[in-house]
């Protein structure tokens, strides 16, 4: 049974994802990774519009529209865009990516930062702005291996500042 009928039958609203699979996953190459993408798109919009449906939101993608370094993967860049495209064509909730704050404005941990020339608002790769109406930010407030404490104060604390500055830069 998919996930999205078991929140319904719990009265829970559920925001369903979609993976987007990567040859590092087990298939074979691009096309082969779109394939075994399609069958999570179909559900997606198969159940956000069943009847009763308690999908509020589809979310393509998961901080992988770069790597860890800040390179582009501009073959998954694409997919998500039309992915989401697709999507957006069939269902009437909001559908987005979530990436990673840096990602979105340029940055590591905190804040943005304009020296970065290829995070999304700067190159926009395949217009996904121009294809969202929300955005997905994965704000960390620390990274593996970082402090939970700088100088006595939480870095958690900078999250909202974080936010703030990704607004702007948006």
């Amino acid at each position: 049974m998919p996930i999205a009928q078991l929140a319904a039958a719990a009265g829970l609203q559920v925001l369903l994802g979609v993976y987007e699979f990567e040859p590092r996953d087990g298939c074979h190459d691009n096309s082969d990774c779109i394939a075994w993408t399609k069958s999570q798109v179909d559900q997606a919009i198969t159940s956000a519009n069943a009847p009763g449906s308690t999908v509020i939101g589809i979310v393509v993608g998961n901080e992988d529209m770069y790597d860890s370094s800040g390179n582009e993967k501009v073959d998954l860049q694409q997919r998500i865009v039309v992915d989401i495209a697709a999507i957006k064509d069939a269902v009437s909730v909001p559908v987005t990516t979530a990436q990673r704050q840096g990602d979105w404005c340029g940055g590591t941990a905190n804040g943005c930062d304009p020296a970065r020339t290829n995070s999304i608002n700067q190159t926009n790769p395949f217009n996904l702005l121009g294809t969202i109406d929300v955005i997905g930010a994965n704000i960390f407030p620390y990274w593996g291996g970082s402090p939970e404490k700088v100088n006595g104060v939480s870095v958690a604390s900078a999250t909202k500042t974080t936010v703030m500055d990704l607004k702007i830069a948006l």
